[in-house]
């Protein structure tokens, strides 16, 4: 099998982080976010995957180099102008020679069972089959309904409380798909075309099959795109991999003074000094950030090579830029 990552976006409200860094190079507990996705293809044997970008790829490139070296070949294709997500889809056609194939959203992070998904997809007989996340509030989503058989039949955008409570279930689009080939025949060439304003509104009023393939109330899915997020994700995964701070002193080449307190939901990158008395509370540190004596950082995100002088606060979601210089005493 195959399949199309999604990376086209800007990262715009992940700025100042994404302007040196594409969004999907961004580290969640010091891996590059699109380990994750590849890492869970390769569990289903998916090792031919296409990064659908409109960036330059020289970024890309000592990636592309690592997961070759786990098993993946990762090719990116390139488009332009913007073209909408199902305009990338058809942009990248040419390599595409299996049927289904998965496309992702490039900003989602999830352990959705994508084996059941095929199975699933291939036991409907489905021709489009997209992944719905079961959510408590869908004010912040689109929300999906199925009929008894599980086939798509409505999307709802950004539903009030008020009209979100009529719905026993709360299922949102997961940003996860698998199409058959014939479907990119509905996709224009070279043209700007949306997966969810023009082509699943298409799918349904065509009637083709179209199924949604619901996830297990334990599947864990979270979009990194904002600063509150992609906190939230570094956070997660650094309980998931239950490694401290101080164990991956020596491994990363981290010098924390003995009397810093780092908080173990917070994720320092390769090369970060943090000077004494200094507290960091769930905050994400990218590589060769220097933290000098009696800071206090909370909540907060640092670029690359940022150097932040003594006495200094740093709180509430804030995001600083790589190579950035606060002066002693910045309050921020």
């Amino acid at each position: 099998m195959q399949a199309l990552i999604l990376t086209g976006g800007l990262g715009t409200r992940l700025r100042p982080l994404t302007l040196y860094t594409p969004k999907p190079l961004l580290p969640i507990a010091n891996l590059p976010f699109l380990s994750y996705p590849l890492s869970s293809l390769r569990k289903h044997s998916v090792r031919d995957v296409f990064l659908c970008t409109s960036e330059s790829l020289i970024p890309y490139e000592n990636f592309v180099k690592a997961e070759s070296r786990k098993g993946t070949r990762l090719v990116c294709s390139r488009e332009f102008r913007p073209l909408g997500t199902a305009g990338a889809i058809k942009n990248a056609q040419k390599h595409i020679d299996s049927s289904p194939f998965f496309v992702m959203n490039g900003d989602v992070l999830t352990d959705l069972d994508l084996g059941s998904m095929i199975r699933f997809h291939k036991e409907k007989e489905s021709l489009l089959t997209i992944a719905l996340i079961p959510v408590k509030d869908p004010s912040s989503y689109g929300l999906v309904r199925l009929d008894s058989r599980q086939r798509v039949t409505q999307f709802i955008e950004k539903p009030s409380p008020s009209n979100s409570s009529n719905h026993p279930t709360y299922l949102i689009n997961g940003g996860i798909y698998l199409l058959e080939k014939e479907i990119l025949d509905r996709i224009p060439k070279g043209k700007p075309f949306s997966t969810e304003r023009e082509l699943f509104p298409g799918a349904l009023s065509e009637k083709i099959p179209f199924y949604g393939f619901v996830a297990s109330p334990r599947t864990y899915w979270i979009d990194i795109g904002t600063p509150e997020k992609y906190l939230q994700a570094n956070e997660d995964m650094r309980r998931k991999t239950k490694a401290t701070v101080r164990d991956s002193q020596i491994k990363i080449k981290l010098a924390i003074h003995a009397s810093a307190q780092i908080s173990e939901e917070s994720v320092l990158g390769d090369g970060c000094a943090i000077g004494a008395n200094t507290v960091v509370r769930r905050c994400v540190l990218l590589d060769h950030v220097t933290v000098g004596d009696d800071c206090i950082l909370e909540n907060c995100i640092v670029g690359n090579r940022v150097r932040i002088g003594r006495h200094s606060t740093v709180k509430n979601s804030k995001v600083i830029g790589d190579h950035s210089l606060l002066t002693p005493f910045s309050q921020l």
